[in-house]
């Protein structure tokens, strides 16, 4: 009896600190000497410098719509809304740097609405959470990818001219390649 009221109150106590469920199996109440409880876990990351992208999402300034998956999976794909759809306007986020938000535009402009919004859609699972999951990391991986191109600066001249040379020498071996297979398709014996 004891026991029930003093862990209720440190139920309560812990339960207003970190905003959790107030049951004995709280993370409060497992962990109560952990430093990963914090009072205020929305905390955004330090500010970006301008330059590069941190990985941060802010899910605030997200749209987030939800719908039914056109993928197989029969009646749980009917009644449960597990397609997710991620939108935001482009311009006005402040969490990508300019030169990163020009790129993303050039390379995803299949995604860019009209309007100016990126459009992510995900139906890979049967899972709600699961879905929005991959649409945040298919967006920070977009996100990156776009962010090494500005940052790559473009091929040097001696890259170019390596390249180019790859691409004769592998014309000319398909053709010799393909005359081989032509000689002994005419002379089998050979």
């Amino acid at each position: 009896m004891i026991c029930k009221k003093v862990i209720g109150k440190l139920c309560c106590h812990f339960a207003s600190k970190s905003r959790c469920y107030g049951t004995r199996y709280s993370p409060a109440i497992l962990y109560q000497n952990s430093e990963r409880i914090t009072d205020n876990y929305a905390t955004s990351p330090s500010p970006i410098d301008g330059s590069s992208f941190n990985g941060y999402i802010p899910i605030k300034e997200l749209k987030i719509s939800c719908g039914t998956s056109s993928a197989p999976g029969g009646q749980n794909v009917n009644k449960r809304s597990t397609r997710v759809d991620v939108r935001f306007h482009l311009a006005s986020a402040e969490w990508i740097p300019d030169k990163i938000k020009q790129q993303l535009i050039e390379d995803f402009a299949h995604r860019v609405t009209k309007d100016g919004f990126l459009c992510i859609r995900s139906e890979r699972t049967r899972s709600q959470h699961l879905n929005l999951a991959d649409c945040l990391d298919k967006l920070r991986y977009s996100i990156r990818q776009s962010e090494k191109k500005v940052n790559s600066g473009g091929l040097s001249d001696e890259t170019l001219e390596q390249i180019k040379w790859r691409q004769i020498n592998a014309a000319r071996k398909r053709l010799e390649e393909k005359r081989w297979r032509s000689e002994k398709r005419r002379d089998p014996t050979s």
